[in-house]
């Protein structure tokens, strides 16, 4: 035998392979001698060829003896070690025979086997012994019949338990050997294996309803199927393979241990045995690196196994989550960073499905630290997930369900949402962003009730998004979000509450809209104000026509209360005439003509003011006359009435002279209007000029956003004449006898602000200093007189102006001219002259070519009745003042002027590139044109004014002299 296995003619050493049966026949001959027969078959397997394996095991095992399954084991191993993929098919086949009897009775009788199932009969009856060479060749290789496996016994019950972990080995080594290369018959063959060791393992539960096995044999099934799946580099073909073979072999794992009807534990509890080995394996399943979840197959069978896992229960879960969020595992790359929060993310989901569909068995508090999983900082990237669109959804049911168990626990909905937020910590950034998706899912839900309690909690998270040391631009994403869930909410709230609601969070819906920090872009502000403000204002004025159909009148105490929110957007830096505008159709639809505005708040009325002077609507700016709350709006006769300059200019006018009848007012009437919160009035700048060792509060002034001066960032030249900054208070008390002298009419520029929007600053403030009055005082060469304060008994609110036209005598010249030691005459103007005057006087201010010349910014009139003084005495400092310094001029160069804007002009109409403009660039040129128009126009008032000064000044002295002479006696 030794000698034909090496014999150097092929075809007599495959003879040796049918010589080597023959020995395994005789071997099946022996009985009743174990020990013989395990001795022989350790000789006989030492040279496997095909057949001989399991002619082997079914001459051991057709004893009837489990001493002898041993013996059959390493053979059996070693077919499936094997090589060469035909002693591999053979090593299946045997395997799957030796454990298909599981199931059956143990007297069950076998296929009986004659001499030929061992034997070759061309052998025995030497047939091939008289072939030649060749044929001999051919009839060999050609194959003998295999050894029908149905002649083997199967392995009983307890032999299979007893050898369960070596034909579980060879279960699973099969399986790695056949993955790449697997056909549906071997595949099945191989269920059926897997299936029949599940059994082997398996019995009864107490209730006799399903199948059990121990926990130590739970780990050992998980270990098995996540073998498969390799830990290095696999292509997507691979990887499907791998996911497929995992499903498959936990399908039959789940069914045979499947609970038809578990019994209701608590959430925290495993459900069933399954919920042990589930774990195990999606554990491994989370574990395994390059899973190629790009490619759709593998993410589709993959969230496949994932979800069946699930559903079998995993109690640990959402803390392996919180885990891998918080403290994830060290990586390589970035793609496998990326991939394990993929991972994370989609196990997130298919948990929270999960939890839908046991919602009754899943407590509340269980929901509300899921639903706080996607929040939680991510320690890579130190920021949360974004929640994408099937997220969001999963998240939302989810709140959904937590609310429903917790009012079936008789818990109330806001202390379920504390616990939600309490899922945060300390963490303040995390517990915005749980409040605000809560809020806006709330929403969503038509939960307003909800809503509409967690609204304190809104406006603190308004406010606390807004404290500049907190936060940046996350903070005024965040903040924008939240501003468009309360427009939303009070788009859908009950009128009945609106008011309510809106009161509520005003505070810090105010503070983003007037963005005193300038903390958002003007894109973002203008979403900001279209979302709340303009919301809030609709649905005021549903509100309003709720409570007319019900015949009540209009009410101020709504409007008082909603003042911050109100005014928020007329102190907003940003420009955005939808709030103006959103303004002026709730008072024109409610209030207009209805509520008296002598009963209405300062505020409400410089509002009204503004938005009459913005859209150039006579109907509001005519009842919005601030006269009638503040009695330092009186205008004498002699002035220009405000009423006639709006009536001269058309509403786009209004629109570019930016509020021009109301920005002056503060500094002509010495009343510094402020649009702001009631508890800011007693900051107010007071009327009248305080003495200069008194400190008052100085308003706050800035330009309105809707003027050029905010807009435009070019800085305009300087002017060459003084500011009303620079001009002390109009009040009397602060001007000495000698400034009355100079009547330069005051210039409008563009450090005049408006009515500041802001509330007023409370920091104190030094003495007012003038530095037109010292200017004229150093020329003269005197020191300025102090302010006097005006007598307890006269009107701080009222200017005199009725004692202007007082008949000043002759006589009483005279006395003063004593009193001040001045020598001269002055003459007294008669009627006809003084009517000539003032002709003049008129004639002149119609010759000024702008209506948008500042009203209140001007020189006050004096009457032309009263005289003017003309000191000619030779002791007085006036007769031999010292010259005046010219002021400085500009170069002369009109020609260069008026070339330069010729050519600006031929630019602008002869070329098309201007029709391709876009209307904001076409406004800014409009408001330069405007500026230069307005400068124009107070160079011309100027001249004109210091023109008839001077000419009625000559004329009075000629005049005056004139009288003088004749009253001289002869």
């Amino acid at each position: 035998m030794r000698h034909s296995s090496k014999h150097e003619k092929p075809v007599v050493r495959s003879l040796h392979t049918e010589v080597w049966k023959c020995l395994v026949w005789a071997m099946s001959r022996i009985s009743n001698n174990t020990d013989t027969l395990a001795r022989a078959s350790r000789v006989l397997a030492q040279d496997l060829k095909p057949g001989v394996g399991s002619r082997i095991v079914g001459a051991l095992l057709h004893q009837q003896d489990e001493v002898l399954v041993p013996e059959a084991i390493p053979i059996l191993e070693s077919l499936i070690n094997h090589p060469k993929d035909t002693m591999l098919h053979e090593g299946v086949l045997l395997l799957n025979r030796l454990i298909s009897g599981i199931g059956t009775s143990d007297d069950y009788a076998v296929t009986g086997t004659s001499p030929f199932d061992y034997l070759s009969r061309g052998l025995v009856d030497g047939t091939w012994l008289r072939l030649d060479m060749m044929e001999l060749q051919e009839r060999l290789t050609a194959g003998t019949a295999p050894f029908p496996v149905a002649c083997i016994r199967s392995l009983t019950e307890p032999e299979i338990i007893a050898n369960w972990q070596e034909l579980s080995e060879f279960w699973a080594l099969t399986v790695e050997k056949l993955q790449k290369a697997m056909t549906a018959e071997q595949l099945t063959t191989l269920t059926g294996i897997w299936q029949a060791l599940l059994l082997s393992q398996a019995h009864l539960t107490q209730g006799q309803r399903h199948l059990t096995a121990s926990t130590s044999f739970a780990t050992k099934l998980a270990t098995l199927i996540t073998r498969f799946l390799t830990p290095g580099e696999a292509d997507p073909e691979t990887r499907l393979t791998q996911l497929s073979l995992v499903r498959n072999w936990w399908r039959v794992l789940r069914n045979v241990f499947h609970n038809p009807a578990p019994s209701s534990l608590p959430s925290s509890q495993p459900t069933s045995w399954l919920s042990i080995p589930a774990e195990i394996v999606l554990s491994g399943i989370m574990e395994a690196r390059k899973l190629r979840l790009k490619d759709p197959s593998v993410k589709a069978t993959w969230i496949e196994i994932c979800s069946e896992l699930v559903d079998a229960g995993a109690p640990t879960l959402l803390h392996v989550l919180h885990t891998r969020i918080t403290t994830p595992p060290p990586l390589s790359d970035e793609d496998d960073a990326q991939e394990t929060m993929t991972v994370t993310r989609q196990l997130w989901s298919i948990l929270g499905l999960h939890y839908l569909q046991q919602r009754d068995d899943v407590c509340w508090t269980s929901f509300a630290a899921f639903l706080a999983l996607p929040f939680q900082p991510i320690t890579r990237s130190c920021d949360t997930w974004t929640l994408e669109d099937d997220e969001l959804d999963v998240w939302k049911r989810v709140f959904e369900s937590m609310l429903l168990n917790a009012r079936n626990d008789s818990v109330e909905d806001d202390k379920v949402i504390e616990s939600l937020l309490a899922q945060a910590g300390e963490d303040a950034y995390r517990r915005d962003l749980i409040f605000l998706r809560s809020f806006e899912t709330c929403m969503g839900l038509s939960e307003i009730p909800i809503c509409r309690r967690s609204l304190l909690l809104a406006n603190e998270t308004l406010l606390r998004l807004y404290d500049a040391a907190y936060g940046g631009e996350k903070n005024v994403a965040l903040a924008l979000k939240l501003l468009h869930a309360l427009g939303n909410m009070w788009n859908l709230e009950e009128v009945s509450e609106l008011a309510s609601s809106l009161s509520i969070s005003q505070d810090g819906v105010a503070m983003w809209l007037e963005d005193r920090n300038g903390l958002t872009q003007s894109e973002d502000h203008i979403e900001m104000v279209n979302a709340v403000y303009v919301t809030s204002l609709r649905g005021l004025g549903r509100h309003l026509v709720s409570n007319a159909a019900s015949n009540q009148q209009p009410d101020l105490q709504t409007l008082i209360k909603l003042e911050k929110l109100i005014t928020s957007a007329f102190n907003s830096p940003t420009p955005n005439i939808a709030a103006p505008q959103a303004f002026m159709e709730l008072w024109r639809t409610h209030y207009l003509h209805r509520l008296p505005l002598s009963v209405c708040p300062e505020w409400l009325v410089t509002c009204l003011k503004l938005v009459s002077d913005l859209f150039g609507d006579r109907s509001i700016g005519e009842e919005a006359s601030l006269g009638t709350s503040s009695p330092s709006t009186v205008i004498s006769d002699s002035q220009r009435s405000p009423g006639n300059l709006a009536a001269t200019t058309t509403p786009s006018k209004v629109l570019h002279r930016e509020y021009s009848r109301f920005a002056d007012l503060a500094g002509a009437v010495g009343f510094g209007f402020q649009v702001g919160p009631s508890e800011m009035k007693g900051e107010k700048t007071p009327t009248r000029q305080q003495p200069q060792d008194c400190e008052t509060p100085k308003a706050s002034v800035v330009p309105l956003p809707w003027s050029p001066e905010y807009q435009s960032t070019r800085p305009r030249p300087p002017k060459r004449h003084l500011t009303e900054a620079d001009l002390p208070p109009l009040g009397r008390n602060c001007v000495d006898d000698e400034s009355l002298e100079v009547r330069r009419p005051l210039k409008r520029t563009k450090t005049i602000a408006g009515p500041s929007l802001l509330p007023p600053s409370s920091s104190p403030v030094g003495p007012t200093s003038s530095p037109l009055l010292a200017d004229s005082q150093r020329k003269r060469g005197k020191q300025p007189v102090p302010n006097r304060s005006l007598p307890p008994s006269s009107d701080v609110e009222d200017d005199d102006y009725d004692s202007w036209e007082a008949v000043i005598l002759h006589k009483d010249i005279q006395d003063i001219q004593q009193e001040l030691g001045i020598d001269g005459d002055i003459e007294v103007v008669d009627n006809d002259e003084q009517e000539e005057d003032v002709q003049d006087n008129e004639d002149g201010d119609d010759v000024l070519p702008s209506p948008t010349f500042p009203l209140r910014s001007r020189r006050r009139e004096r009457s032309q009745t009263a005289p003017e003084l003309e000191l000619d005495d030779a002791t007085s400092p006036s007769a031999h003042p010292i010259p005046k310094a010219e002021p400085l001029r500009r170069h002369y160069s009109s020609s260069a002027q008026l070339d330069a804007l010729q050519q600006a002009y031929a630019m602008v109409v002869e070329t098309e590139g201007v029709s391709q403009l876009p209307v904001e660039d076409l406004l800014k040129l409009k408001r330069l044109t405007s500026r230069i128009g307005e400068t124009v126009d107070e160079q011309i008032y100027q001249q004109l004014a210091k023109e008839d000064d001077d000419g009625g000044r000559r004329v009075g002295v000629r005049r005056g002299r004139t009288r003088g002479s004749s009253m001289v006696p002869d």
